[in-house]
């Protein structure tokens, strides 16, 4: 009977929130970023944690030989730690009366005041009660299976991979008009790239230079064009499945803050495009992409860098790291290191380079993708060289966070993401594009149909929905294009007139995805350029 007594004892007043406090705060991030993130993108996060969470327990040792005391003191240390970068959000960049307080150089001194009171009160102290190591447990355990149940929420919810995405919606049998071999067909989706007019009024930068140079390569560039969606879930969604998001089997939950973009995964990864040109005997094409829900790997050619590398090395767990980094007190090095990229070259070479070959530990991210978007314009150009007809998916980063080139094509050592910096990914864009588009013209055994498309803008205000949108149908009805022309009807259009199909061409709608309520779609009206 006392050999129980003890046992239960020991059971309820072990520290078991000690196991949980470096656990939690990486699964609660990866709830709220699910739909974005791989379950291997977490494990390098999850490591770091508990090493972390492991040398920081042996810290008051160095203080005081009272065993309680010390697991209370690590604690509070390590909450600290987990909760700087949340609470940092919540003030960053917050003024009174002209002073802007939401500053590391106030919030860090504060910060590190209340963790030394806290912990001096503890040391303090004559004893800590069991009550309270009891108390603990029960509070992170309940944090723990909270994440749990939301996490097996989460992967529940997520519609399984089928092939039949559209199956429920219009459908035309495949057939062509063609006299003999087909044309590769590009889709060149350039994330976040807006339209010539908003880029002259919003930013004052005239990119009339890059418009004309497709134009004079052949390219139709309609006045007034639109993205039918201001986000890229619906966007893609929509354009590759010809139709408008609302019919599509999928919730569209008018009260949530957030897109689930999971709900919507199928449609992008077996679209109603790619199940057509698949039925044509074309071979489909895809590039990396940032998030799975757009991530298309199970296509006839995947062209990923990182093939191979061991998961803890790819980008995904780099920019996971990146996001778990910036919600605790890392935060600070973080934003130091993007606003003055040489401040961590006082560490040894020696030590740099065992963080990272190319790059310090906060650095490779950004490095990393450079060498992604590099290598996806490269394999780009060489798309031609493939034998036999191809539908090329070809979603490019090169104008989305984090910005990583300067004009000239060279890395971005200061990855402050700001307006400036995503100008001069733009030039080099601009540049750049028009050299892969000659490549692939150039190489091409007959010409190709190319579509170079944004799935949104950059800004975020009604403007975003303003997006370059240019065709290049060689043999095509130049009339075809007309200037409102939107997303939903690119590929109806070309099925038309390359492949004897009898599309429909739907009404152009354009809708704006307020930020806290993005299902609440709001109706836009057409805009041109002046």
């Amino acid at each position: 009977m006392k050999n129980q007594s003890s046992k239960t004892h020991w059971v309820n007043d072990f520290p078991w929130f000690v196991l949980i406090l470096p656990i939690y705060p990486v699964l609660a991030l990866w709830n709220a970023n699910y739909d974005q993130i791989p379950g291997y993108a977490v494990w390098r996060s999850l490591a770091f944690s508990v090493l972390f969470a492991g040398i920081i327990f042996l810290l008051p040792l160095l203080i005081t030989r009272n065993k309680k005391k010390r697991i209370l003191m690590a604690a509070l240390l390590l909450i600290f730690f987990y909760l700087y970068g949340h609470v940092f959000e919540l003030v960053d960049g917050r003024q009174v009366a002209g002073f802007v307080y939401g500053r590391h150089r106030y919030l860090l001194p504060v910060w590190i005041i209340v963790v030394i009171a806290a912990n001096w009160i503890v040391l303090r102290s004559k004893e800590v009660s069991p009550t309270v190591f009891r108390i603990a447990n029960l509070f992170a355990a309940v944090l723990l299976v909270t994440a749990a149940i939301a996490l097996a929420g989460q992967y529940f919810r997520t519609p399984k991979q089928t092939s039949d995405a559209a199956s429920s919606m219009e459908q035309t049998a495949p057939g062509s008009t063609l006299n003999g071999s087909k044309p590769d067909v590009y889709y060149i989706i350039l994330d976040s790239y807006g339209r010539q007019d908003v880029f002259a009024k919003r930013y004052d930068f005239d990119n009339s230079e890059f418009i004309a140079e497709l134009e004079s390569l052949g390219f139709i560039v309609p006045d007034c064009t639109q993205s039918n969606y201001s986000n890229t879930v619906f966007s893609v969604s929509s354009s590759l499945n010809m139709d408008y998001v609302s019919e599509l089997d999928a919730p569209m939950l008018l009260n949530e803050a957030e897109i689930n973009a999971n709900d919507f995964k199928d449609y992008i990864l077996h679209s109603r495009v790619r199940e057509q040109f698949e039925g044509l005997g074309y071979q489909f094409v895809t590039f990396k992409a940032l998030y799975p829900f757009i991530d298309i790997k199970d296509s006839d050619l995947y062209i990923d860098l990182e093939k191979g590398l061991p998961f803890y090395r790819r980008l995904e767990s780099l920019n996971f790291q990146y996001l778990f980094f910036r919600t605790t007190a890392l935060r600070v090095v973080v934003e130091g290191q993007q606003a003055k990229p040489d401040l961590f070259n006082f560490l040894p070479e020696s030590i740099l380079k065992a963080i990272n070959p190319n790059a310090d530990l906060f650095r490779s991210r950004t490095y990393r993708q450079y060498q992604e978007n590099v290598y996806a314009l490269e394999m780009l150009e060489k798309m031609p060289e493939v034998e036999g007809a191809k539908f090329v998916l070809a979603h490019l980063f090169t104008t989305h966070q984090p910005f990583v080139f300067n004009p000239d094509g060279s890395m971005r050592l200061n990855s402050k993401e700001d307006d400036q910096a995503y100008l001069e990914q733009v030039m080099f864009a601009d540049k750049r594009i028009i050299e892969v588009i000659k490549s692939i013209l150039e190489k091409s055994s007959q010409p190709p149909i190319i579509i170079l498309q944004g799935d949104h803008g950059y800004v975020r205000s009604n403007d975003r929905n303003q997006i370059l949108n240019a065709y290049y149908l060689p043999g095509a009805d130049p009339e075809a294009v007309y200037p409102s022309i939107t997303p939903v009807n690119t590929f109806r259009l070309i099925f038309n007139e390359y492949f004897g199909q009898g599309y429909a061409l739907l009404e152009d709608r354009v809708y704006f995805s307020p930020k806290d309520t993005p299902y609440r779609l709001e109706l836009m009206p057409e805009s041109c350029i002046p």
